[in-house]
C-alpha cells in the first residue's frame, strides 16, 4: 500500500487454491479498468497508461470471485 509505480505494468499475485478465479475485477478511484489475468502464473495485471498520474494515493479495488462463488474484496493505495 502507498507504493510508488513507475513502470509499464502494475502486477498483482492472487489465486485461489482449491476452485480457481472464476472472475475479477478492478477499479481505480471507483472507474473500472481493464485488467488480465495469468492462471498460470497466478498474476493480474494492469497496463499503468490506464491510471492517471497524480501526487496523491489512488484507491485501487480488486474483487475476485472463485468457481464455487465465494467472493473477496481488497483495497490498495498506489501511486504513479
Amino acid at each position: 500500500n502507498g507504493a510508488r509505480f513507475t513502470g509499464k505494468v502494475f502486477n498483482l499475485k492472487m489465486w485461489d487454491d482449491l476452485s480457481g478465479v472464476r472472475e475479477y475485477r478492478c477499479f481505480i478511484n471507483g472507474e473500472w479498468v481493464l485488467a488480465e489475468f495469468d492462471g498460470k502464473s497466478a498474476t493480474l495485471s494492469i497496463k499503468l497508461s490506464q491510471v492517471p498520474a497524480a501526487d496523491k494515493d489512488l484507491e485501487l479495488k480488486v474483487f475476485l470471485t472463485d468457481a464455487c462463488g465465494n467472493a473477496r474484496e481488497q483495497t490498495f493505495a498506489i501511486r504513479r
